[in-house]
């Protein structure tokens, strides 16, 4: 049996091509009833073909501007090469059937109507994948974990790499949509992008021996524009998974936890994501005690393991839209 953080299909198999995907659900997911599994395979199926489909449709584009541009030197004038750009065009209508399908089974899902559907740069797509990778709201038992899995921590003061093959790895596929999601978000310009920026900023405030650093062909060089830049995406995205898991836990009415830095490193100053973040608007029903220790979000240190973390103080995190 495969990794259970993976659904099977069975279509990467060198043997016979089956005509019927085989689904054999993980056991963190059996106290869910048939229909929401259901439901959730059908994202995970609808969502990977759109994101097949999207990767055809911009490849044919980009062969079409190098043809277009090619002909042009030679002397040659194009406006419409009509047997590449129909497929397109077919691509394009079962591109919305797949987005229709998924919006259509997304609404079973109250983390979506309530909190995805609203941050800007996911869309239906990604947050379906990424519902269906991770499965329900109580899987994990704690942020770092959740950022564990999904491979956006740091260890031993690097970034994750997959171990092939071994126990406690961790999903590839959920850390390549949530660098999709990342991408979406910094051309979106709105609040996980601000936070992105203010990541940036604190990049070089700490470092200021990177300033003006450029790449050198063949090194490898700490500070250069890309670092800074995957450094400052790493950190909005683990804001971005403490959100969810703080956020998906309150609307399925499962009881906070305690942090890991104001449980064991004693911070203090943490803002509550569940009234600080815009994309959720808590309902009355989910309002807790005001005393209760709240699972506030929080950026890690890149120079510690996945469970250390720095508090996000108020002032940081509203600095980041300064």
């Amino acid at each position: 049996m495969k990794d259970d953080n993976e659904f099977e299909n069975g279509e990467d198999s060198e043997e016979e091509p089956k005509t019927k995907i085989k689904y054999e659900p993980p056991k963190y997911l059996e106290t869910l009833s048939l229909d929401i599994r259901q439901r959730m395979l059908n994202l995970h199926i609808w969502a990977s073909r759109e994101r097949f489909l999207k990767k055809t449709r911009q490849s044919m584009k980009n062969f079409i501007a190098s043809l277009k541009h090619t002909l042009k030197d030679r002397g040659y004038e194009f406006t419409k090469i009509y047997l590449i750009e129909e497929q397109i065009e077919k691509i394009d209508a079962l591109i919305n059937d797949v987005e229709k399908e998924i919006n259509r089974n997304l609404k079973s899902f109250p983390i979506w109507e309530q909190f995805l559907k609203n941050v800007k740069g996911i869309g239906p797509g990604h947050a379906g994948a990424i519902i269906s990778l991770i499965g329900k709201a109580d899987r994990f038992h704690s942020i770092s974990a959740l950022r564990k899995y999904s491979g956006w921590y740091v260890e031993d003061g690097k970034p994750a790499r997959k171990k092939a093959k071994t126990q406690g790895g961790y999903s590839p596929k959920m850390k390549q949509y949530l660098f999709w999601f990342a991408e979406a978000t910094i051309k979106a310009k709105h609040y996980y992008y601000e936070i992105y920026l203010k990541a940036k900023r604190d990049e070089l405030k700490n470092h200021p021996e990177w300033e003006g650093l450029k790449a050198e062909k063949g090194k490898k060089i700490d500070g250069i524009p890309m670092h800074i830049h995957r450094r400052a995406m790493r950190k909005m995205i683990q804001l971005f998974l403490s959100d969810l898991f703080c956020v998906w836990r309150d609307i399925e009415g499962f009881p906070p936890t305690t942090p890991y830095p104001i449980a064991i490193l004693g911070h203090e100053g943490f803002i509550d994501p569940l009234k600080e973040n815009p994309y959720y608007k808590r309902e009355e029903s989910h309002i807790s005690d005001e005393n209760q220790v709240s699972n506030a979000s929080h950026i890690p240190d890149e120079n510690q393991g996945p469970n250390a973390s720095h508090p996000l103080s108020e002032n940081h995190r509203r600095g980041a839209s300064q």
